[in-house]
């Protein structure tokens, strides 16, 4: 597992789009959905930034980054504003208008996204299941591993990063 803590400074994003681009493409992920997810995982941040902070840039926003199994898992945690439960939910498609797409885009990118309320903020799940070919990939290189005694890279062992960043002024 991997975690990121940063500011909810909007300039902080790139970093975190690197940082989830590298994970998903050290994973195998086709660079299409690669692109979906980096672009869900941004989108879910600026909600943070915007509806819980309130455009606030120093408030803590925690980004864990796993690998299972079956795919990949992104926790996305704030400490700001909870929304209401039914006020969750993206714009109809059919209004045609700035803004408001990018629940929709989140529920494209990731099979399942759960919200999670917590005492103080909310914890986001996002998880993307791999495409099978990935899975059989993935499968015969641990097999292989296994034959000849080779040990994972450290892309795939498991392993913890803080990477804080100072708020932009």
């Amino acid at each position: 597992m991997k975690k990121l803590e940063f500011a909810s400074h909007p300039a902080n994003l790139g970093l975190v789009r690197n940082c989830v681009r590298q994970f998903l493409q050290d994973r195998g992920f086709p660079n299409r959905q690669v692109d979906l997810m980096v672009l869900g995982i941004d989108e879910a941040c600026t909600n943070i930034i915007r509806h819980a902070y309130h455009l606030a840039e120093d408030k803590l926003i925690t980004l864990a980054l796993e690998s299972h199994p079956k795919g990949v898992r992104f926790r996305l945690r704030d400490y700001g504003e909870q929304a209401e439960a039914a006020k969750v939910q993206g714009r109809p498609l059919d209004h045609v208008r700035p803004g408001g797409l990018g629940l929709h885009l989140i529920h494209h990118a990731f099979d399942q996204v759960d919200y999670q309320r917590r005492r103080q903020g909310t914890m986001l799940v996002l998880t993307k299941f791999a495409p099978e070919s990935l899975l059989i990939s993935s499968q015969v290189t641990k097999q292989r591993r296994r034959r000849t005694g080779e040990r994972a890279g450290p892309e795939s062992q498991s392993s913890s990063h803080r990477n804080s960043t100072e708020p932009k002024r």
